[in-house]
């Protein structure tokens, strides 16, 4: 018996609350199958705008869903120097090296919220507003 509820732990079965965790699962795919082509679409948007910034590179072929990938290629500023600076102006990136961090678009970033990021970005890395 104590083998058994071992193994069923090792395969997940211990979790507790897992409809907490698979609700928003459940929903997505109910509800926001059809608008995902918006959220990537979204993404190529703010990758184009990002990747004209100096210090920026991000290779635009490698953006078919909302996840960004930016590669920072300025000699003042590192992935956690400037997740701290856009930290303060409320925007969230996660660093994935020392010179590379991640983006993500989701269902509630607007087009302006694209332009208050893109502005952000050229105001760190090109000193303009």
């Amino acid at each position: 018996m104590e083998k058994a509820k071992l193994n069923r732990q090792r395969l997940g079965g211990g979790m507790r609350q897992a409809g907490i965790i698979a609700a928003p699962g459940i929903y997505a795919l109910e509800n926001m199958i059809e608008r995902l082509k918006d959220d990537n679409d979204k993404a190529k948007q703010l990758a184009e705008k990002l990747s004209s910034i100096e210090g920026l590179f991000i290779n635009l072929i490698d953006v078919p869903t909302n996840i960004i990938s930016v590669t920072i290629h300025h000699n003042e500023m590192d992935a956690d120097k400037l997740i701290n600076e856009l930290r303060g102006k409320r925007i969230k990136v996660k660093k994935i090296g020392t010179k590379k961090i991640r983006m993500i678009v989701h269902y509630l970033i607007t087009n302006e919220h694209i332009d208050y990021v893109v502005s952000r970005f050229r105001e760190l890395l090109e000193g303009k507003g």
